[in-house]
């Protein structure tokens, strides 16, 4: 059995990238939902010249949320693009996570591919949060984690989440997402059971769907299942690529409802 003996490492700073739109504001509420009683520096990120509208932001949402009790917030501007502000940011400040919300209305028309998240998500090395304007949070029960079991750091990535280690009682599932039926090779094999050691005493199970859309089959899986929060490796460029950055089709529903967490290996 293989073990992980170090405790995960608390999560303590969160930048928000902001726009002021409706989805900004979303993504603000669901983060301070999720981690009410549980105290963050929140770093507010907007990268034009503009003090006074910031400010007024944070006035306005964060004073009146009563999950803003007990945590940090910053409102940072800087003149330079958005990119080189996150990087600056991400480093000086030790960001754990970065929370990006995302149009609902731009991802049903699939005009959202050159938004912030696709450039964070290939250029900046930190974890990212991606919320659809339309997602509230409704508690997370229910975890999916798509994986093709080819990199063996991903028990040691789960292991080291914070988010998932606060939901320890919510269940993980695990999918294999395949666009023909092939057999796991050894390799494979031994990293899906490095997953169901790190994951023995939490409610976890082992899926498979075969579909020649893998953005089909995985709108299947989260539908039937009631899916709460879609989990992958950031390494895994080439699942993203086709589950969140450019899906076959845009008629799946989990990419205006269901926050992806996109984990990156040198974070939390």
């Amino acid at each position: 059995m293989v073990t992980f003996a170090n405790m995960p490492k608390p999560m303590k700073n969160v930048l928000i990238l902001t726009d002021f739109s409706e989805k900004s504001v979303n993504s603000l509420v669901y983060v301070l939902h999720l981690f009410k009683n549980k105290p963050k520096n929140f770093y507010l990120l907007h990268v034009v010249n503009d003090t006074t509208a910031i400010n007024n932001y944070l006035n306005k949402l964060i004073d009146n949320n009563p999950f803003s009790k007990g945590h940090n917030f910053y409102s940072i501007q800087l003149k330079t693009d958005l990119i080189e502000a996150t990087k600056e940011i991400v480093s000086k400040n030790k960001i754990d996570l970065i929370v990006i919300g995302e149009s609902s209305s731009l991802i049903k028309k699939q005009t959202f591919r050159t938004t912030a998240l696709e450039e964070v998500v290939t250029k900046v090395k930190c974890s990212i949060l991606s919320v659809p304007s339309s997602a509230k949070f409704k508690g997370i029960h229910k975890m999916a984690f798509p994986t093709d079991y080819t990199n063996y750091y991903e028990a040691k990535l789960l292991s080291d989440c914070e988010l998932v280690n606060n939901f320890n009682k919510a269940s993980m599932n695990f999918l294999l997402l395949s666009k023909k039926s092939v057999e796991l090779n050894s390799e494979q094999r031994w990293n899906k059971e490095t997953l169901e050691d790190y994951f023995s005493k939490t409610p976890h199970n082992f899926h498979k769907v075969i579909n020649k859309q893998l953005a089909i089959g995985l709108e299947k899986f989260v539908t039937e299942n009631s899916t709460d929060l879609l989990i992958i490796a950031a390494k895994n460029i080439n699942l993203i690529e086709q589950l969140v950055l450019r899906p076959s089709t845009s008629n799946v529903a989990y990419m205006s409802q269901i926050p992806f967490l996109i984990l990156h290996q040198p974070s939390f």
